[in-house]
């Protein structure tokens, strides 16, 4: 059996236009995706509805239409404990989980019962396999307290004690996390997430794949277990917000990979990673080139999580130095003109954000 899982899917912006106009932007790797039993994606992206949660900043809504893409991919389980998925309030929720029922796509990770938003999916065939989807606060979903729609958050305790009670109704648990707010946007994983997945694979979850990021992340292999802290975005158009543009169609955020997980009648797991990018026109295509950034990757994951004090420059830079680079070298901008855009509220936000960043996030 072969199950293929895909990072961050969000049919929204120029998506919709693609689909008006009947285009394929799926048409390089669909027959790929044909040939698994079953393609599990996290749907980051809700239909639109009439009303939108303006406690969450930016928000991402689609046409209910453009949701029909999901059959070009072959999903059929979705799983939607993620950060995004109240964007549209109840009315979204429903219009988009209609249209998965339409589909026969099957979800988890939310639901307007409580109840249903926590329970596991189940495969049932020869190999019984469970599937487990949370997202965690730091990932911010910023739903109001009277929400109507319920995600399944994530807590170690309650999850360790999930992953044993289901290893011993089925012969696999596979555990996809919502997961690492602070690493948002980087390469790497938040320090803690290596010791989170950790202890879930001690609790007897066989698989971990992560998403949230935008980026591809590492993998590592721990007991035999692997860890995929994120897959990246398997497609994403840049986000149209309140007259702003946030880019995601850049380097880091098109390349991604499809994790193909083949399984033998004795539960044994075998990984195949695919990698993917994503052209101007947001066509899919397999890029073996991405590969070799991906090694490079994985070596410096071992060095910057050998030692806190390496972490904490790589943070550094990547939550300090870079942003800076970009604001004052970016898009071909001249230097001088930005510092002369500086002024004390931007200095004010700038100092805020370290605060956060550094000191408040560690409380």
């Amino acid at each position: 059996m072969r199950v293929s899982f895909l990072g961050d899917v969000s049919l929204n912006n120029r998506y919709n236009i693609l689909y008006d106009k009947n285009r394929k932007p799926f048409n390089n790797i669909s027959e790929s995706l044909s040939r698994s039993d079953y393609v599990v994606g996290n749907l980051e992206c809700l239909s639109e509805g009439t009303k939108e949660n303006i406690l969450k900043r930016p928000r991402l809504k689609t046409n209910k239409n453009t949701l029909n893409y999901l059959s070009d991919i072959n999903l059929n389980i979705a799983t939607l404990a993620h950060n995004h998925v109240y964007d549209n309030c109840r009315e979204g929720f429903e219009i988009t989980t209609n249209v998965l029922n339409n589909l026969n796509v099957n979800y988890l990770g939310a639901s307007i019962d409580q109840k249903d938003s926590q329970k596991p999916y189940i495969i049932n065939n020869d190999n019984k396999i469970a599937l487990l989807n949370y997202v965690t606060h730091d990932t911010n979903p910023k739903t109001p307290h009277n929400a109507d729609v319920y995600l399944n958050y994530f807590d170690l305790d309650r999850s360790c004690e999930e992953i044993r009670i289901l290893k011993k109704q089925t012969r696999l648990v596979f555990v996809i996390l919502h997961w690492g707010g602070r690493s948002e946007g980087g390469y790497f994983p938040d320090w803690d997430q290596p010791k989170i997945a950790r202890q879930l694979i001690d609790s007897g979850a066989d698989l971990i794949v992560g998403h949230h990021s935008h980026t591809l992340q590492p993998y590592e292999i721990y007991r035999g277990k692997y860890i995929f802290y994120s897959l990246g975005n398997f497609c994403f158009d840049d986000i149209i917000f309140e007259g702003n543009t946030i880019e995601i169609n850049k380097p880091s955020g098109t390349e991604s990979a499809i994790l193909n997980v083949i399984i033998n009648k004795d539960s044994e797991i075998n990984i195949e990673l695919v990698p993917i990018n994503k052209n101007p026109d947001l066509e899919l295509y397999f890029d073996r080139n991405i590969l070799k950034k991906f090694k490079w990757r994985q070596i410096l994951f071992k060095l910057i999580f050998s030692n806190k004090l390496f972490w904490h420059i790589y943070y550094l830079q990547f939550k300090i130095f870079s942003p800076m680079v970009r604001y004052f070298f970016g898009n071909k901008r001249s230097f001088f003109t930005q510092v002369k855009k500086l002024n004390v509220k931007k200095i004010k936000n700038f100092l805020s954000y370290i605060y956060k960043t550094f000191y408040k996030s560690e409380k």
